[in-house]
């Protein structure tokens, strides 16, 4: 299977006091994403042998994952949250940096100037038959803003 599958925005329920925070506990969610998904597809018969990967681009966030050893640093944060530490250790997922000027994802969760959301929404295959292909990339861009600022509305 390849592409996202499973998609949300929330507002996150707790206080982060670092950028690395915020993403650890954003990351305890998509693992445990994942490996829901993974025994979703298990159940139905589609067992997955390798680790899930899960793209991560901020570096001090995928430190505190891989760490065996929580530090001063990170000893306020939740348990709960270094759950992500396990299921990388027991190889159920495994974290890729991608930099941050790569990260599709960001195409759907921030303001994005037209050009840059063009180029993602092309690369992540999101398509609006209202589109006409012999417009340039900037005119495209304008009217998919346009579209998602419309759908985002309703």
């Amino acid at each position: 299977m390849t592409g996202p599958v499973r998609w949300c925005a929330k507002k996150q329920s707790t206080i982060a006091l670092s950028t690395a925070e915020a993403e650890y506990v954003a990351l305890s969610h998509a693992v445990q994403e994942a490996i829901w998904l993974r025994h979703l597809l298990k159940d139905l018969g589609y067992l997955q042998l390798e680790a899930t990967p899960i793209y991560v681009d901020n570096q001090a966030c995928r430190k505190i994952a891989k760490n065996d050893m929580f530090q001063a640093r990170t000893k306020h944060i939740n348990i709960r949250y270094h759950f992500s530490h396990q299921a990388i250790k027991s190889g159920e997922v495994k974290l890729i940096y991608c930099p941050t000027e790569l990260m599709l994802a960001d195409a759907l969760t921030k303001a994005l100037c037209e050009v840059k959301l063009g180029k993602f929404a092309k690369s992540i295959l999101i398509q609006d038959t209202r589109l006409d292909p012999s417009k340039s990339v900037e005119d495209q861009a304008s009217a998919a803003r346009l579209v998602f600022k419309q759908a985002h509305a309703s």
